[in-house]
């Protein structure tokens, strides 16, 4: 796995912010009322993590060393 993402909106290379996708609210919530669908709720939530942008919070930046944005940052388009 790439450990330096390239950022296609503001051009920042770096370690990108990774959040679970949903709410913690909602987990709760349906944790409290109902527990067969705060199970699902939390294992839909754990299922992916979704990279944003630390920069400007853009979502899923691409691997710096993709060929998309090697081009990018030589210049070439």
């Amino acid at each position: 796995m790439a450990t330096e993402f390239f950022c296609t909106s503001c051009g920042t290379v770096g370690k990108p912010r990774v959040r679970n996708r949903g709410s913690s609210a909602i987990e709760i919530i349906l944790w409290l009322c109902f527990i067969i669908p705060g199970l699902f709720y939390t294992l839909w939530r754990m299922g992916r993590k979704d990279r944003y942008c630390r920069n400007c919070n853009a979502p899923n930046p691409i691997p710096a060393s993709s060929p998309m944005a090697q081009r990018h940052l030589a210049g070439v388009r």
